[in-house]
């Protein structure tokens, strides 16, 4: 059991370059770490305000409701993170977010509706699954806001189509 401890501390110095004080070598590491996943974090916000800022000059009016579609490649989650930002910045308005993303060969559906859109009737919940077939998935959520995910990406296109239909219908 002391050759594995001892076998173990000298690989793990190895991985540090030998370093004579292995747990200030660890520390730093963490410490770099920690201010890494804080740049990301900044990053991505940054990221969302630009992918924001660009998607606002894209709405259209269909229906006398203000839409602005999106279909990339994106994760899930930061395409959800700017549909919220979108419904606050829009919140006085009839307005709709629609989005089909592929990550990783993933393909996801979002749909965000403004509050005066969810009174009138729509669900988002609702929506998004329905147009959740074409991508050979499911999905859910809350009536102003949902997700759903799948496994053919080659159907985003029909599903935005969808999405788009029954929101401004």
């Amino acid at each position: 059991m002391v050759n594995e401890i001892q076998q173990t501390l000298a690989d793990t110095k190895a991985l540090f370059n030998n370093t004579p004080n292995l747990v200030q070598a660890v520390q730093k590491m963490v410490e770099e770490n920690a201010e890494m996943k804080k740049q990301i974090e900044d990053f991505v916000r940054e990221r969302i305000a630009q992918l924001k800022n660009t998607l606002i000059n894209t709405k259209q009016t269909i229906n006398n409701i203000n839409i602005i579609q999106y279909q990339g490649e994106m994760k899930a989650d930061i395409i959800k993170s700017v549909g919220g930002q979108l419904r606050n910045q829009f919140k006085d308005e009839d307005f709709a977010f629609v989005s089909g993303t592929s990550y990783e060969g993933r393909p996801s559906l979002t749909v965000v509706l403004s509050d005066s859109l969810v009174k009138s009737g729509k669900n988002a919940s609702n929506i998004v699954r329905n147009a959740a077939k074409e991508i050979a998935g499911s999905g859910g959520g809350q009536p102003f806001m949902a997700q759903a995910g799948g496994k053919d990406c080659n159907g985003l296109k029909k599903a935005i189509e969808i999405l788009v239909a029954d929101v401004t219908k």
